[in-house]
């Protein structure tokens, strides 16, 4: 269950956190596409960081090829819209379970203590949606406290389309 939480940790951290935007617009472009995963790539090496073994390092690798692919399907073939977005994240969970239940030592039991506390919690998984769909939204790009990612989300040509701009 840690591995899924620091995996998911540095997941939210390399995606709404450490994603500059010149990397948010051009994920139809592979440069981009490989920064974005070497930073999510990093940012997991930070988190997990005990023990380090080439398997750990594959899956992290691997994770981060995955979230490459899942980035670049959406920039290509949707519009940035909250439905893309929903549907990525979720993409994305479903990555992260399975790289956390391969790292695990027990994947069959750490498989069902990350499925039980997504599911069968209904206070877990509204926390998990809220977060993920309202607060990081509202923290990151809505609140002028967080003047960089104010800034850099709210200006700039088109972006006043896109679903981040939403600030209710």
């Amino acid at each position: 269950m840690l591995v899924f939480l620091k995996l998911y940790l540095a997941h939210l951290i390399a995606d709404f956190i450490l994603q500059p935007e010149w990397i948010a617009r051009n994920k139809q472009r592979i440069s981009p596409l490989i920064a974005h995963s070497f930073i999510h790539f990093l940012t997991a090496l930070i988190l997990i960081n005990t023990g380090l073994t080439g398997r750990i390092v594959l899956v992290l690798v691997v994770l981060g090829i995955l979230h490459a692919i899942s980035d670049y399907i959406k920039s290509t073939f949707t519009q940035d819209n909250r439905l893309a977005f929903t549907s990525d994240q979720i993409v994305h969970l479903v990555i992260i379970i399975g790289a956390s239940i391969w790292l695990s030592t027990d994947p069959t039991s750490n498989g069902r203590m990350v499925f039980d506390w997504l599911t069968k919690s209904r206070k877990n998984l509204f926390v998990f949606v809220r977060i993920h769909w309202s607060d990081v939204r509202r923290r990151l790009f809505c609140s002028k406290s967080n003047s960089i990612f104010y800034a850099a989300y709210r200006s700039g040509p088109g972006t006043e389309k896109t679903w981040f701009t939403e600030c209710r």
